[in-house]
Formats: structure tokens, C-alpha cells, sequence
């Protein structure tokens, strides 16, 4: 009878690239919004400047992007803490201590 091919085990992704890439979604969720959002403000500046919006238009808008903003580094920061705290869970904090012999 033919040897059945023994699938691969599959790798397990260390801990802290689990961390890592949860700090590296946090970096870039922090840092993307507040990119994307001042680009938003920018085209609503030109298009207010070119007469397609109107100035309570603009306000209305860059409030709403402010929200928006603050909700993603809400979350941003969440998921940096739930990483750290990921983390610091999965080290081993117990110190083997020598036996004496009694």
C-alpha cells in the first residue's frame, strides 16, 4: 500500500508578529485618517474657492470628518492597547526558581 503524503504542518505565526502587525494597523489607521482627512479639508477649500460649496456646507463637512477622524484614532488606539496587552499576556512572567533540597 502507498505512503499517504503527509500534509505540511502548517507554522504558527509568532507572538509578537501578531503584536507587530497589530501596532503597524494601529500606525497606519492613526496616521492614514489624519492624512486622508486633510485632504478632504483641501478639496473642500478649492471647492469652495472655485463656488461649488457653500460655507455652511464646509462646516457641516469638517465637523463631520472630525468626528470621523477621532473615531478612528479611538480605534487606533485600541487596537495599540489590545496589542500591547496581547503581548504582554503571552510572556511568561513566572521565574523558575532552584530547588533546595530539604
Amino acid at each position: 500500500m502507498p505512503e499517504l503524503a503527509q500534509s505540511p504542518q502548517k507554522k504558527r505565526i509568532p507572538t509578537w508578529r501578531w503584536a507587530w502587525m497589530g501596532f503597524g494597523l494601529a500606525t497606519l489607521l492613526w496616521f492614514g485618517s489624519s492624512v486622508y482627512f486633510q485632504r478632504i479639508t483641501q478639496i473642500d477649500e478649492i471647492d469652495h474657492q472655485s463656488g461649488t460649496l457653500e460655507e455652511s456646507d464646509i462646516r457641516s463637512n469638517n465637523q463631520s470628518n472630525m468626528r470621523k477622524l477621532m473615531v478612528c484614532q479611538i480605534g487606533a488606539g485600541v487596537l495599540a492597547l489590545a496589542s500591547l496587552t496581547f503581548l504582554v499576556s503571552q510572556t511568561d512572567m513566572r521565574r523558575s526558581r532552584p530547588r533546595t533540597g530539604s
